[in-house]
């Protein structure tokens, strides 16, 4: 099997069943109607969410997961099943697109690991597309220089974070950055200096914030940290953290560059555009004080 590697089978408890087939191969007309499912989308989780319910007509799984560097897709993985199978999906180059698993009750007999194949070799094209697509996507959204996300990346996280906070009441905050006097360092010492010191910078702002946060360059010197979830503490803790990771960064301190910060907690009818308008405002309070 060039394009599907069996890896291994773990055992856990087993609950509610999905589909059951007991065929052993697939006819022309079934691989047509999978392969006109398959095109519908190439969105990761439509094209897993399609070939799931593709996959159930022919075998019994209860649960299904994929996983790559460019997504993940999961549909009722809970570990609480007897069986898990897992399967390297590989082009007929052997390049490794991800792992495909399924919770079973019972270990997968030849027939449906024959059907799985023959599903997978289905599988491979629109995947590729789909994680290429992905992959373009992830490229497009990220700081060309930093390697964190854009303006673009900021501007579509901004509202799905406020969406997401305001249905799982949690607290959202911005915060906006800049460095002091930075355009002294390109004007004196030239932009590959400045370029090393915004690498720096980013590089800071990464190690500083939590994993559920987000850090953005918006352009030139001007970076944003989306805070998610908040409480009172928690926008004074980063900013603490920030300050005192500059002060020992060697590229930053060796340039003596500060940074002002401002930051604002979201609330419930406050727009993404106000939000980064009352945030900008206190950037700019804290660039007075210096």
């Amino acid at each position: 099997m060039d394009n599907l590697s069996r890896v291994t089978s773990l055992n856990e408890p087993a609950t509610l069943s999905i589909a059951c087939n007991n065929g052993f191969t697939l006819s022309s007309d079934d691989k047509l109607e999978v392969m006109e499912a398959l095109q519908q989308s190439l969105e990761l989780k439509e094209l897993m969410r399609n070939f799931a319910t593709q996959a159930a007509r022919f075998v019994q799984f209860i649960g299904i997961r994929f996983q790559s560097e460019q997504g993940f897709f999961t549909a009722d993985f809970r570990k609480s099943s007897d069986y898990i199978e897992n399967f390297a999906l590989n082009t007929h180059h052997e390049h490794q697109l991800g792992y495909i698993s399924y919770r079973c009750a019972t270990p997968l007999d030849e027939g449906s690991l024959s059907l799985l194949d023959d599903l997978h070799r289905l599988l491979l094209l629109p995947l590729q597309h789909c994680l290429r697509m992905s992959e373009l996507k992830a490229i497009s959204l990220k700081d060309h220089l930093t390697g964190i996300g854009n303006r673009a990346y900021y501007e579509e996280s901004i509202s799905r974070s406020i969406e997401h906070c305001s249905r799982a009441e949690q607290g959202l905050a911005l915060m906006l950055l800049d460095l002091n006097d930075f355009k002294l360092i390109n004007d004196n010492l030239g932009h590959q200096v400045g370029d090393q010191a915004l690498t720096a910078f980013a590089s800071v702002l990464t190690k500083a914030i939590r994993h559920s946060d987000m850090v953005f360059r918006l352009g030139g010197d001007e970076f944003a940290i989306i805070l998610t979830p908040t409480t009172a503490d928690s926008a004074t803790l980063v900013e603490q953290r920030i300050r005192k990771m500059i002060a020992a960064d060697p590229t930053l301190a060796d340039l003596k560059l500060s940074s002002s910060i401002g930051c604002h907690n979201w609330h419930r009818g406050l727009s993404t555009t106000e939000l980064f308008r009352k945030a900008d405002v206190a950037l700019y309070k804290d660039k007075k004080r210096k």
